[in-house]
C-alpha cells in the first residue's frame, strides 16, 4: 500500500479539487445574478452551497480520510524522488494536516463567538450544517450543544493519531475508543443536546453498537488463541454490523416514504386548493354578473318611471285647474249654507262644463228683476 495522499484519497481528492476549480464559475454566476435578477436566487443558492453549507458538509464527511491519509504521508515524506507527483503529494499532505488538525478548536471558537446568531435564518443557511438536529433553542447551557459536533471531529482525530502512532498497540487503541464511546453516551443522556428524544435515542444506539464492535475486536486479537472461538466472535461481529445497517436502512426507508407521502399530500392540497380557488372565482364572477344584470334592470325601471312621470307632468300642465266660488244668485243664504259657502267649494271643471255654466248664469240674470239685477251686477 502506498503512503501518498492523492493515490489513497482517490475520488475524494478530485471532488476536493473540483471545489476550487468551480470558484471562477461561481463568481461568473454571481455577476450574472447582479445583471439578471431572475437568475439571482439560483446563483445565491449555488454560492452558499459551494462556500458555506456544501463545503462544510463535504469536509465533515471526508474529515477522517483527509486526516488519516495526510498524516500517513507526513510521517513518511520522501523528498529525494525525481517525480513531481511525489513532491505534490508531500505539499498537499502538509497543507491538509495543518488545516485538519486544529479544525475542532476552530469550530469550537467560531460557533461560541457567534452563539447569539444561531437562531437567525442567514446563519442557518450558511453555517447551520454543523448544528443539524441539535437543540439550539435551549435557554440554559446553550453552549453545551456545540460540544457534540466538536466531539465528532475530536474522535476521528484521536482515532487517526492512535492508528498512525500506536499502530502496534492494540489495547491502547481499544481503550481510547471505548473511553470516547462511554463518554459520549454519558454526555448525550445527561446534557440532552439533541432536538428530539428520537435523535438522542439514535445517537445512544450508535454508541452502543460501537461498544459492541470494540468488545468483539478484543476477542479477535491474540488474547484468544482458539481459532474456533475467534470464528464465533467474528460471526457475532458481522451480525451486529448487519443489525446496525438494517436499523438505519429501515429508518431511511421510513423517512423516504414519509417524505414522499407528505410531498404527494402537499401536491394534492395545492391542486385541490387551486380547484377550490377556481370554483370560488367562478362563483364570485357569477355573483358579479348577477349584480351587474340586476343593476341594469333597476336602471331600466328607473328610466321607465321617469318617462311615466314626465308624461303625467306634461298632461297635467295641459289641463290647468280653475278655482271658482259657486253662489246661488236667487236664494238667500241660510246660516248653515252660509257657513258652507264660506268654505268656497272649489272644483275642477272642463272647458265644456265652463261654457254651460256661463250660459245658465246669463239666463238666470235675464229672468231677475231690475232691482235684483243691479245688485247682482254690483256684486
Amino acid at each position: 500500500m502506498s503512503n501518498l495522499m492523492i493515490s489513497n484519497l482517490g475520488p475524494l481528492f478530485y471532488i476536493f479539487i473540483s471545489h476550487f476549480m468551480a470558484v471562477p464559475f461561481v463568481l461568473l454566476l454571481h455577476l450574472l445574478g447582479k445583471m439578471c435578477p431572475k437568475v439571482k436566487p439560483i446563483t445565491n443558492r449555488f454560492f452558499r452551497y459551494m462556500f458555506y453549507s456544501g463545503s462544510m458538509r463535504f469536509f465533515m464527511e471526508g474529515y477522517l480520510d483527509f486526516c488519516l491519509f495526510s498524516l500517513l504521508n507526513v510521517t513518511s515524506l520522501d523528498w529525494s524522488g525525481a517525480f513531481s507527483a511525489v513532491t505534490l503529494c508531500n505539499y498537499m499532505a502538509i497543507f491538509i494536516t495543518v488545516l485538519a488538525c486544529p479544525f475542532p478548536i476552530f469550530i469550537l471558537v467560531w460557533y461560541l463567538l457567534r452563539m447569539h446568531l444561531w437562531d437567525t435564518e442567514e446563519f442557518k443557511e450558511k453555517w447551520g450544517t454543523v448544528l443539524d438536529n441539535l437543540d439550539i433553542g435551549k435557554e440554559d447551557g446553550k453552549w453545551v450543544v456545540i460540544i457534540l459536533p466538536v466531539s465528532y471531529f475530536v474522535r476521528r482525530l484521536a482515532f487517526v493519531l492512535v492508528l498512525v502512532f500506536w499502530y502496534e498497540f492494540l489495547w491502547g487503541q481499544i481503550a481510547i475508543m471505548t473511553m470516547l464511546s462511554v463518554a459520549m453516551i454519558i454526555f448525550i443522556n445527561w446534557c440532552k443536546p439533541m432536538e428530539s428524544r428520537f435523535m438522542s435515542n439514535m445517537e445512544t444506539f450508535n454508541e452502543c453498537i460501537a461498544l459492541c464492535t470494540i468488545y468483539s475486536m478484543m476477542s479477535l486479537s491474540d488474547a484468544v488463541p482458539d481459532t474456533e472461538i475467534r470464528n464465533d466472535y467474528g460471526e457475532y461481529f458481522i451480525a451486529v454490523l448487519c443489525f446496525y445497517l438494517g436499523v438505519h436502512t429501515l429508518i431511511l426507508f421510513g423517512e423516504s416514504c414519509y417524505r414522499i407521502k407528505s410531498g404527494s399530500r402537499q401536491l394534492f392540497n395545492k391542486c385541490s386548493k387551486k380547484e377550490s380557488l377556481q370554483k370560488q372565482y367562478q362563483k364570485q364572477q357569477l355573483k358579479r354578473e348577477a349584480l351587474v344584470q340586476k343593476q341594469k334592470d333597476i336602471d331600466i325601471l328607473k328610466k321607465k318611471v321617469q318617462a311615466i312621470r314626465a308624461r303625467r307632468q306634461s298632461l297635467t300642465s295641459q289641463r290647468e285647474p280653475s278655482a271658482i266660488v259657486v253662489i246661488h244668485p236667487l236664494k238667500p243664504e241660510s246660516p248653515v249654507r252660509g257657513k258652507e259657502s264660506e268654505k268656497k267649494l272649489i272644483r275642477k271643471e272642463s272647458p265644456e262644463q265652463k261654457v254651460c255654466r256661463n250660459d245658465t248664469e246669463r239666463k238666470l240674470i235675464k229672468q231677475e228683476s231690475p232691482k235684483r239685477k243691479t245688485e247682482s251686477l254690483q256684486q
